[in-house]
């Protein structure tokens, strides 16, 4: 230790002055590491025991267990919640990787997000086929399209029925 004073030039032959000396230095080092020792994170070795990393991510937002994570605010466009086995999935992914809970919930949200604007775009495309369909039906029918579509529908529910479907459901 008096090496290590000395080579830093804070040896001094006033005890008071080398204290203050390295008092200084210690403010200094605080000030270059972004706070007080009770604020600063040690990193753990890559081989460290499993519970110094549980512990070093859990100063981040990591949890340890799937009830820990809340995605009931997430819900997808027509206002349903997260799916359930997709939610314990990610949950688990995240437990096993040590993701910060905040972290986990904002990705699962811009997924969810991006996972609505595939469905509005199936949708569309569904929807713009659907009434090409239905433009062309109309034109090849002519004045007969709704007479044609009541026997259409009507034999479609017989056959759905004779097929064992429920009327109900042949119908719809």
């Amino acid at each position: 230790a008096i090496g290590y004073v000395t080579n830093k030039g804070w040896l001094d032959p006033d005890p008071k002055v080398t204290f203050t000396k390295v008092l200084d230095g210690y403010h200094r080092l605080e000030g270059m590491l972004g706070g007080p020792p009770d604020k600063l994170i040690r990193i753990p070795e890559p081989n460290a025991a499993p519970a110094d990393l549980d512990a070093f991510w859990s100063r981040f937002g990591a949890v340890k267990e799937a009830k820990d994570f809340d995605f009931s605010g997430i819900k997808n466009a027509r206002g349903e919640a997260l799916d359930p086995k997709l939610a314990a999935a990610i949950a688990a992914s995240a437990i096993a990787s040590r993701a910060p809970k905040d972290t986990v919930l904002a990705v699962t949200a811009a997924m969810q997000k991006h996972l609505d604007g595939i469905d509005a775009e199936q949708t569309a495309i569904v929807t713009a086929r659907r009434d090409e369909q239905t433009a062309a039906l109309k034109k090849n029918w002519g004045n007969n399209y709704e007479s044609n579509m009541f026997d259409a529908k009507r034999t479609f529910a017989k056959w759905a029925t004779a097929a064992g479907m429920d009327e109900a459901k042949a119908t719809e």
